[in-house]
């Protein structure tokens, strides 16, 4: 029927997101200046689009995650909604 096609096509597209912000992810977890950011990523397999949310400890880690996120094959945009976690 053509609801469960749209119903497979729908899973296969948020398998093949998760799966392309999991390579954005890998990327952003190989550099070093980033270690102790906490960064989630969203991505859409389809389009190219990438945003980056979660917390950063200095400014020069949203620059950092976002251009290590572009150079991720795939990755037409990125998006973020990094904030600087608050200093205790």
């Amino acid at each position: 029927s053509e609801a469960s096609q749209s119903g497979i096509s729908m899973i296969a597209e948020r398998a093949a997101n998760r799966l392309f912000a999991k390579h954005v992810h890998l990327a952003l977890n190989k550099v070093k200046d980033l270690e102790g950011a906490d960064i989630a990523v969203f991505a859409n397999s389809r389009t190219g689009e990438v945003i980056l949310g979660g917390f950063i400890d200095s400014e020069d880690q949203e620059r950092i995650a976002t251009e290590a996120a572009g150079k991720v094959p795939g990755v037409k945009s990125v998006t973020s909604k990094i904030v600087l976690r608050p200093q205790l």
